[in-house]
């Protein structure tokens, strides 16, 4: 009976989300919170963001784990989302984890409390919760190893894990009706296994330009997909010619840009561009320039300044201003 209760238990907080959407719970979540109840309010928040994950529900969390005292979870997520002054905060109230392992592996060793990988806290302490914890040890070649560990508020608790190797496993003659049965491993650590976006950010922008013989404008909105902040795919619509005069032509196109990984504030690229005009039709322009931002942690708005020119025929050089900021970064 008391098995039987504590598994009811478990299962209210998704009962009672059945049938609700990511901002219905969210909003619930909200309620719970002003209401001061934070544990319903985190589980609540945790839940949305399982139903719908996005940066704010995920934010959201973050400082419910903060206002509970679960300082190692909100850190992790902080961390996530790229805020490195709530994750800061939280990190000097923190307890700190940290392991050390025996014999040096120098692969493959990975740190599980759960489902959250904590392999960082390998001769480096980092935050974690406060309580006890289940830990788990795996590396290939050695038997996984678990003990649970009691992580006292405030201290920084240093584990110190020994790895056994595997040892050689018989053959079994599956045809032999005398072999024993095969053991099973009750100590597997489930490997996740990630895969790394192709699309690392997104970003949102405009561009000016000033072009020279025949003197003109050129202003585009711009949509770019990058990989790695060093290949860059954009789409960009927009309008040139004398605006003065009410002379110009429409036309978008596509831009493919390579920056060279070199610098925290300004780095330089270079590019081509296929384009559609409605009067002069295709074109095709090569240039290169400088694009300036905070690269280490992708915040902010970026600036980048250019120069073009267009092949063939078409209009001589043109002095590019672009301003855009990231609509998604999973650098």
């Amino acid at each position: 009976m008391v098995a039987l209760g504590a598994l009811v238990g478990a299962a209210i907080p998704h009962l009672a989300f059945a049938d609700r959407t990511g901002p219905e719970v969210r909003k619930e979540a909200e309620k719970l919170k002003k209401a001061g109840k934070l544990q319903a309010a985190c589980d609540a928040f945790a839940e949305a963001d399982k139903l719908a994950p996005d940066p704010p529900t995920k934010l959201a969390l973050a400082n419910c784990y903060a206002e509970l005292g679960k300082l190692g979870s909100a850190w992790h997520l902080y961390r996530a989302l790229g805020k490195t002054d709530q994750a800061d905060k939280v990190a000097k109230k923190a307890p700190k984890l940290a392991i050390e392992i025996t014999p040096k592996v120098t692969r493959g060793v990975r740190i599980f409390a759960g489902t959250l990988d904590l392999s960082a806290a390998i001769e480096t302490p980092i935050p974690v919760d406060q309580g006890d914890v289940e830990l788990a040890a795996t590396a290939p070649g050695f038997q996984v190893w678990r003990q649970k560990v009691a992580i006292a508020d405030g201290e920084t608790t240093t584990i110190a894990i020994t790895l056994a190797k595997q040892t050689a496993v018989a053959k079994i003659d599956p045809n032999d009706p005398d072999a024993p049965e095969p053991e099973k491993d009750e100590d597997v650590v489930p490997q996740v296994v990630r895969y790394a976006p192709f699309v690392h950010e997104v970003v949102v922008g405009g561009e000016l330009g000033f072009l020279f013989a025949p003197q003109a404008y050129r202003a585009r909105a711009r949509l770019a997909y990058s990989h790695k902040s060093i290949v860059e795919a954009a789409a960009l619509v927009g309008a040139r010619g004398n605006f003065d005069r009410y002379d110009f032509e429409f036309g978008g196109g596509v831009d493919l840009r390579l920056t060279l990984p070199y610098g925290n504030f300004c780095r330089v690229f270079g590019h081509g561009e296929a384009s559609y005009w409605s009067r002069a039709g295709v074109a095709l322009d090569v240039g290169g320039g400088v694009t300036c931002r905070d690269w280490r942690s992708g915040k902010g708005p970026q600036l980048f300044v250019a120069a073009d020119k267009e092949l063939g025929d078409g209009p001589g050089i043109a002095v590019v201003v672009g301003l855009g900021t990231a609509l998604l970064d999973k650098r």
